[in-house]
């Protein structure tokens, strides 16, 4: 009985709030694929030994993510670079970066598409417009719910997903436990050791239901105005708690970053309109 109850709540949530592809415009886009990641994703100090004679190389190497390095509300960045070589590029201008390359110039030559061997093999270069901006971002597989907000400007590889957009309203959606239930519930599973893997991608995530806001009705706006509030609190709380030293401290700011989890959380559940019941099936009670 409560997995049919379940399936109810999922039918009844997809059946009156717009799919995610539609909230957005269509635009859930995949990062970079390299075709060999060895050669276009440096270190710091490779970065620093590049741009050291020409300034013009600067504008080619980006701070890159890999969807490992996507949490749920904050970015562990490893300071990972990446060399973006778009196709179409004039390499003669950036001779450092040649010559880095050239050291994988064999193994690039036979990468199974076409392309220049100092290329990337996918530089996703229509929308690489959006990547320079804030937008949220995920990785493509991962055990739970894990939306961040990307204000950076992150390049990032294709195991990840982006929507160009600051939209700390829909943040707040995609990482609450009706956006755990729904992705638990739709996403494609692969068995790990321990763990089942989701897979965040396609019309798994498209299909999401997203409780639009009818900025003319004030319940409407005030809800959307506390959840702008109370994950822009989430975003601040987790950053602070990647810099804290002590126990203590990160004891202190777990007990807030939980407070705001169960606030959003009591927020979605009147946006979407969940009964008591539908609420213990959203959290598994």
């Amino acid at each position: 009985f409560s997995n049919i109850a379940a399936d109810d709540l999922l039918n009844r949530l997809k059946t009156l709030f717009a799919p995610l592809i539609k909230y957005c415009d269509g635009q859930i886009y995949m990062g970079i694929k390299s075709g060999l990641t060895a050669a276009f994703v440096i270190d710091k100090a490779m970065r620093t030994t590049i741009v050291k004679g020409n300034s013009k190389e600067v504008d080619l190497i980006k701070p890159f993510l890999n969807g490992r390095d996507v949490r749920r509300y904050f970015i562990d960045y490893k300071q990972n670079y990446l060399i973006y070589m778009n196709h179409g590029i004039d390499i003669s201008k950036y001779p450092a970066a040649e010559k880095h390359l050239k050291a994988f110039k064999e193994k690039l030559t036979k990468r199974a598409t076409k392309q220049e061997w100092y290329e990337l093999q996918q530089p996703q270069y229509n929308f690489s417009k959006y990547m320079d901006k804030p937008k949220i971002i995920f990785p493509d597989i991962a055990t739970s719910s894990r939306f961040a907000l990307d204000d950076v400007g992150y390049y990032s590889s294709n195991t990840t997903y982006f929507i160009p957009r600051r939209d700390l309203y829909l943040l707040g959606l995609l990482n609450s436990s009706v956006g755990r239930f729904y992705f638990e519930k739709t996403c494609a599973g692969l068995e790990g050791k321990n763990e089942t893997y989701l897979r965040f991608f396609g019309q798994y995530l498209e299909g999401f239901p997203v409780r639009t806001i009818d900025t003319a009705k004030k319940t409407d706006k005030s809800r959307r105005d506390k959840m702008v509030s109370l994950v822009d609190q989430m975003l601040s709380l987790n950053k602070r708690l990647t810099e804290v030293k002590t126990d203590h401290e990160k004891t202190s700011l777990q007990r807030q970053i939980d407070a705001a989890d169960q606030q959003i959380d009591q927020l979605v559940y009147e946006l979407y309109g969940l009964t008591e019941e539908e609420i213990r099936i959203v959290e598994g009670r």
